[in-house]
């Protein structure tokens, strides 16, 4: 073998140590050769509120590479003036995942994030050449979701039909008591339908009982209900609870007994009742000749004509000297 490939041969060790060497010292020195450095991020939400964070450099803290006791953070609006959030640091217990906070950002629309060391302070490894600043990218602020429309537009489909039966809610009037152990009610609406009513003492946070739940049946109802469930009653539609009618105070006052003709004369059974004999009632009379009594009957003139006559006896047949006597005594 000629010189030249011997000399070949003995090189290519050689150059295996150096490379191998220059890997080594990379990697031993990356921090340096690389540059200790943060990773500043932030996010900038449509309601004005900035999250920010900051990372480390590397994951690797065999040297203390990784740490730094005094970093310093920043934040500028709209590409003003940084203003200082706070010292932070990295340590043992927060470098693998970093540090952050959040703040808001008023009405601006862009947010960026700075770092640097505390001037006067190295990283924990004793590293000087790389103090900072380090800068996020600038976040522009998220859009907020537009407001779904409240109506279709114009020309569009119309929205679906409501399930309610009718906006006005029913009446409910309370009635005089029918007895001491009840309250009597009456609930009317406009018009019949199959939907029920339901009833409630307690505003609803139960239902006391319903009303007209079959097909077809008539909403004006009377009805009773016991003294003892409540005095305060409130009615609404079975489908539309936004239909409601009262609370109503009952009324407690008994309806006025009637006499025997007049209930006799109103029948619940709708028959025709039988007539109730009434005692007639006969006038005086005004004529003086039929009336056998009093002074003004037939017997009264035949007296006063013997009155008379006996006064005109008198007169006519008194003997002239009692006559005569009388005049003397008179003189």
């Amino acid at each position: 073998m000629s010189r030249q490939g011997l000399a070949l041969l003995s090189a290519r060790p050689r150059a295996a140590i150096a490379i191998s060497g220059a890997l080594v010292l990379v990697m031993a020195f990356a921090g340096t050769v690389l540059g200790h450095h943060t990773l500043p991020s932030a996010t900038f939400a449509c309601d004005g509120t900035v999250t920010w964070h900051v990372d480390d450099w590397t994951t690797d803290n065999t040297h203390n590479q990784a740490l730094a006791p005094d970093i310093e953070t920043w934040y500028s609006l709209d590409g003003g003036s940084y203003v200082k959030i706070g010292v932070f640091a990295f340590d043992p217990s927060n470098y693998l995942t970093g540090f952050g906070g959040s703040f808001s950002g008023g009405s601006a629309t862009t947010v960026k994030i700075k770092a640097n060391l505390q001037p006067g302070t190295t990283w924990a490894d004793g590293a000087t050449d790389s103090p900072g600043p380090w800068f996020s990218d600038a976040t522009g602020r998220a859009s907020c979701p537009s407001q779904a429309p409240s109506s279709a537009p114009s020309g569009g489909p119309s929205s679906a039909p409501s399930t309610a039966p009718r906006e006005t809610p029913p009446t409910l009037t309370a009635l005089c008591a029918p007895d001491a152990a009840d309250y009597r009610w009456e609930v009317v609406v406009t018009a019949a339908s199959t939907l029920a009513l339901e009833y409630s003492f307690d505003g609803f946070e139960t239902v006391a009982g319903t009303l007209n739940d079959g097909p077809d049946a008539a909403l004006d109802s009377t009805f009773n209900t016991p003294r003892s469930s409540g005095d305060l009653l409130s009615v609404r539609f079975t489908a539309n609870h936004a239909s409601v009618a009262g609370p109503v105070a009952a009324d407690g006052d008994l309806c006025a007994t009637s006499s025997p003709s007049e209930a006799a004369s109103a029948s619940p059974t709708g028959g025709v009742g039988a007539a109730t004999a009434t005692p007639r009632i006969t006038p005086p009379s005004t004529s003086t000749i039929d009336s056998p009594d009093g002074p003004t009957g037939s017997g009264f003139p035949m007296i006063l004509a013997v009155l008379i006559g006996l006064a005109l006896a008198v007169l006519i047949f008194t003997p002239r000297d009692v006559v005569s006597r009388a005049r003397r005594l008179r003189r």
